[in-house]
């Protein structure tokens, strides 16, 4: 089965929008996350809202990837 993430760090958040609703569409997992007044680099980001992400984008993976012991 095939696994979808989507992290997007664009000014330009139509596409993300599109490229997200085409995941849904398809039925694949898919997140979108958009954090008002940042830009492109998660690393220049404030704290919060990069630690967020870095949270979300793990849980996601943990729940849609990580292997079965």
């Amino acid at each position: 089965m095939a696994h979808s993430l989507l992290c997007e760090f664009s000014q330009r958040g139509e596409d993300a929008a599109k490229f997200f609703n085409a995941l849904r569409l398809l039925g694949k997992p898919a997140v979108l996350l958009e954090y008002e007044g940042e830009g492109h680099v998660p690393s220049e980001w404030s704290v919060p809202n990069a630690a967020d992400l870095a949270e979300r984008a793990v849980k996601f993976l943990d729940e849609h990837v990580k292997q079965s012991k």
